[in-house]
């Protein structure tokens, strides 16, 4: 299960739940849905983020996700570069000019998201930073798959 996976199963022993910290990283869901479905109150929510070992646990559960999604990356990477790669050398010349623009600013974004890491030494708790990343990296592709076919 993915719970024991992201090394969350412990908190359940500490009166924490698992799927809370899954929930509060997304973002998704207001305080009270997160509660509500957690089995829980708004204030135990509360209570628990206050609590060190949740706050680890939201630290490494974004520390794990970031990892996850560099792999995804990296697995999609070489095949996006070889489309982009070989969509220069269209006879349109717009065509070319859009592909070059989008390895220059993936270079640009792959620069900005690694600066922001060095410089927070890892990930917000939160992980909005990869949220981030991650969402502009999907967007440029949906937009080239959106555009090519």
């Amino acid at each position: 299960d993915r719970h024991t996976n992201f090394g969350l199963k412990t908190l359940q022993f500490k009166g924490c739940s698992p799927k809370a910290v899954e929930l509060l990283f997304l973002g998704r869901q207001t305080l009270a849905e997160i509660a509500k479905e957690c089995g829980v109150s708004d204030q135990t929510i509360l209570n628990w983020r206050k609590k060190p070992e949740f706050q680890k646990a939201l630290t490494n559960y974004a520390r794990r996700q970031r990892e996850r999604a560099y792999s995804l990356l990296e697995a999609k990477a070489e095949t996006a570069a070889m489309v982009l790669v070989s969509m220069m050398g269209s006879d349109n010349d717009s065509v070319r000019l859009k592909a070059s623009l989008e390895i220059l600013e993936m270079t640009k974004l792959k620069r900005t998201f690694e600066l922001k890491m060095t410089e927070s030494n890892g990930i917000s708790s939160d992980g909005s930073e990869i949220s981030k990343f991650i969402s502009q990296i999907n967007r440029i592709m949906a937009d080239e798959v959106n555009e090519n076919g």
